[in-house]
């Protein structure tokens, strides 16, 4: 048999535009609805994100105050610090430039030959005006310039040894011979740091000075004087500035 539909021509098109148009209608709105619903995670979810970012900006401010306030407490050290480097700086330049006689000294007496006494030594630095340490003594004794280097001002940095200043030492004695007097002029260019010996004068056959039996010596008729000339003391190097202190700030208001 053959299906035969009974409802009017007419009536089955207007059930067909009406069902079209309710159903349209609910799509509106059910788009509408999950629309709204997407809005509203979307902002919760950035206002949990806002609360979590301030309260990490609040911790870190926090943080920051108590490090300004350590740094505040410590500063009185770095000043210190920086103080201790600025006089070591100073020390090492001042220990740099000094002349030291204690060496010369005791090379003056290993290089002194047996049959030579020294009646007087006197150490110079500098120009001529300079104030010259004298130490009389029958056998080269210690000790006669240490004092050209020992003072120096505390707050600016000044020695009595500038740079480029030549250490001399002005030496009187007598010898047994002249071959004595050129083997002492010999020895005395062998010593560190000397750059020139000058003889100033040499007698021969003068009167013995010092005791004729002393330290096996015997006399000495010859008398002389020398000059000995070191070379200039060195320049030191430009003192590097010490990096200033950092003080580290963190400002914390890097709120999102």
């Amino acid at each position: 048999m053959r299906a035969v539909n009974l409802i009017p021509a007419e009536q089955r098109s207007g059930a067909r535009m009406g069902g079209g148009r309710s159903g349209g209608g609910a799509y509106v709105v059910l788009a509408t609805i999950a629309g709204l619903a997407i809005l509203a995670v979307l902002y919760g979810v950035a206002h949990s994100s806002i609360g979590s970012r301030e309260a990490e900006a609040s911790r870190l401010s926090a943080e920051a105050s108590q490090a300004e306030a350590a740094a505040s407490r410590l500063a009185p050290y770095t000043r210190f610090l920086s103080v201790r480097e600025e006089r070591l700086k100073d020390v090492e330049q001042l220990a740099g430039t000094r002349f030291d006689w204690a060496h010369a000294m005791h090379e003056l007496g290993r290089v002194l030959p047996s049959q030579v006494q020294l009646t007087s030594v006197t150490g110079t630095i500098g120009a001529a005006a300079a104030t010259p340490t004298t130490s009389s003594t029958s056998s080269g004794s210690s000790g006669s310039g240490s004092s050209s280097s020992g003072s120096s001002a505390a707050s600016a940095v000044t020695s009595a040894t500038p740079p480029g200043s030549v250490p001399q030492l002005s030496l009187a004695g007598c010898a047994t011979g002249q071959d004595e007097v050129a083997l002492t002029m010999d020895r005395l260019r062998l010593m560190n740091g000397v750059s020139e010996v000058t003889l100033q004068s040499s007698s021969k056959g003068g009167s013995p000075s010092g005791s004729s039996g002393s330290s096996g010596a015997g006399a000495c008729p010859d008398t002389f004087s020398m000059q000995v000339s070191y070379v200039g003391l060195p320049t030191p190097a430009a003192p590097t500035s010490p990096p200033p202190a950092t003080t580290r700030t963190t400002s914390a208001g890097g709120t999102p």
